[in-house]
């Protein structure tokens, strides 16, 4: 994929990057080899920047546009909870977080509801929620909200009110 400086991409944690630069330089592990080097800097100010090589670059992909984003959440109900359980709870923690680990939007919907609802069951219970489930809904969601809040321009701390208003067909007009 031919990326351009100026367009904003999503990168692993660092969320929504603008490409700030492409240079031809010395290969970080081969000086002796020129490689393409892609300047990715966060529009999270926490995280700064990465240079990523063209070679990896296939772990980058174009930010959501409003429109995508607006038909992403309109499929959130469709988007089926995983009820995968496993004994050894490392085995099932492992699991949901191989799922976040792949950035795909829908796997981080399925992440969300599904810790949600296993949160909810505990809770039900008298027992205090799994920190781990815990853990794994919360960086679920703050994946999801970078990326939505840019796709819809709105504050991270907005979009949960934002898609509870879709799904209950207000419809948002922002």
């Amino acid at each position: 994929m031919a990326y351009k400086v100026g367009e904003r991409v999503i990168y692993g944690n660092y969320g929504v990057c603008e490409i700030t630069k492409i240079e031809e330089r010395p290969d970080f592990i081969d000086p002796s080899t020129i490689t393409t080097y892609y300047t990715l800097k966060s529009l999270n100010d926490r995280m700064g920047k990465a240079m990523i090589p063209a070679n990896r670059m296939d772990q980058v992909r174009y930010a959501l546009t409003r429109k995508e984003a607006r038909e992403l959440i309109d499929n959130v109900p469709a988007i089926e909870i995983d009820d995968f359980f496993d004994e050894g709870r490392n085995v099932t923690e492992d699991h949901f977080a191989a799922l976040l680990k792949t950035g795909e939007l829908e796997n981080l919907i399925t992440v969300i509801k599904s810790m949600h609802v296993r949160i909810a069951k505990q809770t039900e219970m008298g027992k205090n929620p799994s920190a781990a489930y815990v853990r794994l809904e919360k960086d679920a969601k703050a994946k999801l909200y970078t990326e939505l809040a840019f796709a819809l321009n709105i504050e991270e701390s907005d979009v949960e009110d934002y898609i509870t208003k879709v799904l209950e067909g207000n419809n948002p007009q922002q």
